[in-house]
């Protein structure tokens, strides 16, 4: 009865150990992901700006009606991640 005990109990903390060291491994892998979207976004958010810039130099009627669907964009992102409309 002793052992049963003992071994459940050493079941158990094998258990939670694996259990701990995947949600470490998930959350590693998450911030790894999210900080490569990041870097990717910021990098076409960049180049999205200095294409923009051009265009302003170029034609900025053209320009402006697409500043206005960027910001619309932009704004109906953040609202629905906010959860708000």
């Amino acid at each position: 009865m002793e052992n049963k005990k003992l071994a459940e109990n050493s079941n158990l903390k094998s258990y939670q150990r694996v259990s701990n060291e995947l949600a470490a491994a998930q959350i590693k892998l998450l911030t790894f992901k999210i900080a490569f979207f990041f870097v990717s976004l910021e990098k076409a958010f960049k180049e999205l700006s200095y294409e923009m810039d051009l265009l302003a130099k170029v034609d900025d009627q053209v320009h402006g009606e697409y500043a206005k669907m960027l910001n619309g964009f932009l704004i109906r992102r953040w609202r629905k991640e906010r959860g708000s409309t």
